[in-house]
């Protein structure tokens, strides 16, 4: 895994992996800065804890149950980029559109 400056990155934390970003390099250590957590500092970390992001997607098109704000929404994917899906909301305009990872989605059935 070739992890250079300003790559996203996953980072083994005390037996979980994290999402995280390199912002400088020296050799085979790496200055991490985790997403998320503004309370986190920066780290140097060892190759070994570092692997490639993973970014699970749906397919564009597809009718979705949508997590939001607690509820359940249905809706379809219109977009995929970067590992999150831009949903439009049945019954909705276009400005209640949400880009929501995976993990937020529900697929229905075709």
């Amino acid at each position: 895994m070739e992890a250079g400056v300003g790559r996203r990155v996953e980072v083994e934390w005390g037996g979980d992996w994290y999402r995280a970003l390199v912002v400088d390099r020296d050799g085979d250590r790496f200055l991490i800065d985790y997403y998320g957590d503004p309370a986190a500092e920066t780290e140097w970390v060892e190759r070994d804890r570092i692997r490639t992001l993973t970014k699970p997607t749906l397919p564009k098109g597809r009718r979705v149950r949508i997590e939001s704000l607690g509820s359940w929404y249905t809706g379809r994917i219109i977009s995929v980029r970067d590992g999150l899906h831009l949903v439009s909301f049945d019954g909705w305009a276009a400005e209640w559109n949400e880009w929501v990872p995976a993990s937020r989605l529900e697929l229905l059935d075709r």
